[in-house]
């Protein structure tokens, strides 16, 4: 840090979370979240619920946190009944890791009191000569006359200062009050669970003071925030939020968990508090008993087998009967076979429910006088970013768990943060709770966010999306996240913006999305945008209708099978040097880096492809490869271990020199256009020569199924500057402004079909420009595309206000 004259902390509260996270390690998919993040959201989010607060609780109708403040009751009474407001808000961080985010909801809590003229001494008076902010995600407080940042310590001989020593006693009880009642967290990793814990502390020691009781000698003692800060999987619980776990009559005990959690808080006495944490250990084991056996009907239905069986052996017993033998041997089996069964599930409950969180009761501060869950008032937080495969990795059966619980995570290979999002949702306070967490966009674009996309198409609960696109907020984590906002009433409008850079402005413009304008593709766009995207739907027809769309080659292992052709020779990445191999089973092949406008770039690279190119496409046998293609079958030899060790390899053991064809393989050898999957720009070449392409070079073909348009004329359209406006509305950002270009997204570009004067310019100009790339590929056809360019728009009934839109002017 650079030298400071004023007297801010030189280590703040940031960097102290960055540091334990980083000595803890990035386990369970979880990143540190940077300062600027967790100050934004916990303003944006927390000034929201207290508004709502304000409003449920004196049944008023402020609309926005401005107006709060001008209308504000402000006398002694009304300072009293608005800090029991606000200390009634109850938030929670559900994946809590170092507790950053929590940190940042104290101070942010702390300042709304103080901004709204409600932060009082502890006689109750109102703190006036003081200012509160937040500066560098750390709580900076500053003597209004002297400007001076207030600094608590004793003078030269030891005695309080009184100014002093009232506004540390009034920040330290201000932080103890929001810890106790208003923060709460969760953590799968008991160390992070420590570190959240610890964190807490150090906020309340930054504000410890000496108490009077001691003569000013000793520090005020630390309360037990611990019980506010759990272990557990969030994600996984064997009670639902709805169960009933306190029947009418058991009033008792739940009002004694309620008080014994409230009095553990405040126990000095080690004896004290461990009696009570016994008696809410044994309260909450006591609920848990009740939980009903999900096996219990497998169970019964085993116990009467085994009654059956006990039954027939009596009636064997007096003589032999070979039918009852039998039909005694086929009952055993049955037997045998449902309690392995059993065995087995209630072995996968046990990894399941190892760590389950019971949400249900675990926090009686979110439940109502009938032992109810309310739910939280605000859920914020970072949640791990894991994908299905690395989850299966780590526990198989939470990874089965996740998909048959929640919906969000039945589509495909989800990543962990979508079953987040709906606990989130479910875990608010109905129609009054706001959700705001930082996690990846994609969602909005990949096919295991649909269930998503059209939950929120629904129950319109998105109010605010700060997308950061491809640029990457997390040092450790290339992902594309956004901050997301949301509210559990229904919004008409998602306030909407992009970000080039991972900053945060004071001021931040946001463009309206309207819920009746976003379209199955989901795109967040300004409605001038969307009229433009929905124009062109209306006047085209979904390019995967007219044409068949397909990808390349999988070969598992292209270091093997993609060759650059040097000389006589081809290179081969897998061995690092040039190997002489027969032509004959040696296919050109277009790559991603190939694809230009228009036209293919020579590359010189090849497929190795054992394979007859007559119909079926069977591989050839390896013996005839040994025989007629020796060089080869060398090559493949001294590859054999890589191409066993393919990790998606389907191929069995005899046939494992080959890859899998696709069933549309045959298309790739007819006239297609290409494009690679990842691009800056929509760029589509055209393919008269039957080239292979391989898939890990990211290249879709496109053959014709309609002949109403020709290869010409789509060619064109498709490298046009409206086709790829279109594309970059719906298709999924990549890092550094490049776009994914698969199928998915290219079936979905609208394309018109028609004959007329136009259509037949717009074929002749990309004729010519065919004809000059191959004669000369630097040629100059600029004013050939700008000409299609301008036929394109009339083509689409583009207006030059919007022609205007399309081209960024």
């Amino acid at each position: 840090e650079e030298i400071q004259e004023e007297g801010k902390s030189l280590i703040n509260a940031s960097v102290l979370g960055l540091i334990f996270e980083k000595i803890n390690g990035y386990k369970e998919g979880s990143f540190f979240t940077p300062g600027f993040i967790t100050m934004y959201m916990s303003r944006e989010t927390l000034r929201r619920a207290v508004v709502q607060k304000f409003n449920d609780a004196l049944k008023s109708s402020y609309t926005d946190f401005e107006e709060l403040k001008v209308e504000i009751d402000r006398t002694k009474e009304g300072r009293e009944k608005a800090n029991e407001i606000i200390n009634s808000l109850k938030v929670c961080d559900p994946a809590v890791g170092s507790g950053h985010f929590l940190v940042s909801v104290l101070n942010e809590i702390i300042t709304i009191k103080s901004e709204l003229g409600l932060l009082c001494y502890r006689d109750g008076s109102r703190v006036q000569n003081y200012s509160v902010e937040i500066h560098n995600d750390e709580l900076i407080i500053t003597d209004v006359e002297s400007e001076d940042i207030f600094k608590y310590h004793l003078n030269q001989k030891g005695n309080v200062i009184d100014g002093l020593q009232r506004m540390q006693e009034t920040v330290f009880h201000e932080k103890q009050t929001i810890i106790e009642n208003c923060l709460f967290g969760v953590d799968i990793n008991p160390n992070s669970v420590n570190i959240c814990r610890l964190r807490l502390w150090i906020e309340l020691l930054k504000n410890s003071y000496y108490t009077k009781d001691s003569g000013y000698k000793e520090l005020e003692t630390l309360p037990n925030i611990d019980i506010n800060i759990k272990q557990g999987n969030s994600l996984i619980s064997r009670f639902e939020l709805g169960d009933q776990v306190f029947t009418k009559g058991d009033r008792t005990s739940l009002e004694l968990y309620k008080m014994n959690v409230k009095l553990y808080k405040n126990a000095t006495d080690r004896d004290e508090r461990k009696k009570l944490k016994d008696s809410i250990d044994r309260i909450r084991e006591r609920i848990k008993g009740i939980y009903i056996d999900p096996l219990s009907d497998e169970k019964k239905k085993l116990r009467n087998l085994q009654g059956e069986l006990e039954k027939m052996q009596s009636q064997i017993s007096g003589f032999e009967d070979e039918k009852l033998e039998e039909k005694k041997e086929k009952l055993e089996k049955k037997i045998d076979k449902e309690a392995k069964e059993i065995n087995k599930q209630e072995k996968e409950n046990e990894l399941i429910f190892r760590d389950a969180f019971e949400w249900r009761f675990e926090f009686p501060e979110v439940l109502d006088e009938d032992g109810n869950f309310e739910g939280f008032d605000v859920v914020i937080g970072n949640p791990p970013y894991m994908k299905l495969q690395d989850i299966r990795k780590i526990s198989p059966s939470a990874a089965k768990y996740y998909s048959l619980n929640y919906d969000f995570a039945k589509k495909g290979n989800f990543d962990i943060y979508l079953p987040f999002i709906e606990l989130n949702l479910k875990l608010t306070k109905n129609e009054t709770g706001y959700i705001d967490i930082i996690a990846p966009s994609l969602w909005m674009f990949s096919e295991y966010g649909e269930s998503l996309r059209n939950y929120l198409r629904e129950n319109k609960n998105l109010l605010r999306m700060l997308n950061f696109g491809s640029s990457q907020v997390f040092e450790d984590a290339i992902t594309y996240t956004a901050c997301q906002l949301f509210s559990k009433t229904k919004n008409n409008m998602i306030f909407y913006t992009q970000l080039d850079k991972p900053e945060i402005n004071e001021e931040i413009s946001y463009s309206l999305i309207d819920y009746n304008n976003i379209q199955e593709s989901w795109s967040l766009q300004p409605e001038e945008k969307v009229k433009i995207k929905n124009l062109m739907e209306q006047n085209g027809t979904p390019l995967g209708e007219i044409a068949n769309i397909f990808v390349g080659v999988q070969t598992s292992a292209d270091i093997v099978f993609q060759l650059t052709k040097t000389n006589d020779n081809y290179f081969s990445k897998s061995l690092n040097k040039e190997v002489k191999l027969e032509e004959d089973l040696l296919q050109p092949i277009i790559s991603g880096g190939s694809v230009r406008r228009y036209l293919v770039d020579d590359n010189y690279k090849f497929l190795l492809h054992p394979y007859s190119l007559l119909k079926p496409y069977r591989i050839i046998p390896l013996e005839k490869i040994q025989k007629d293609y020796k060089n080869i079958y060398s090559y493949l030899k001294q590859n054999e271990k890589l191409l066993r060790l393919r990790e998606n390899n389907k191929m069995n053991n005899d046939s494992w020199y080959g890859y899998i064809y696709l069933k549309n393989f045959s298309k790739q050898q007819l006239p297609k256009l290409c494009v690679a999957e990842t691009v800056k720009n929509l760029e589509v070449c055209f393919d008269s020569e039957g080239r292979y392409f391989l898939n890990n070079v990211r290249v879709n073909g496109v053959t014709l199924k309609n002949n109403k348009i020709s290869f010409l004329y789509l060619l064109a359209l498709l490298n046009s500057q409206l086709l790829n406006f279109y594309f970059k509305l719906i298709a999924k950002p990549k890092q550094n402004e490049y776009y994914e270009a698969n199928k998915q997204y290219i079936e979905k570009l609208p394309i018109v079909v028609k004959k007329n004067t136009q259509v037949n310019r717009i074929e002749f100009l990309a004729d010519q420009i065919l004809t000059s790339k191959k004669e000369n590929p630097e040629a100059d056809t600029s004013a050939l595309e700008r000409e299609i360019d301008e036929l394109v728009y009339k083509l689409y009934g583009l207006k030059e206000e919007e022609i205007k839109i399309v081209e960024g002017n």
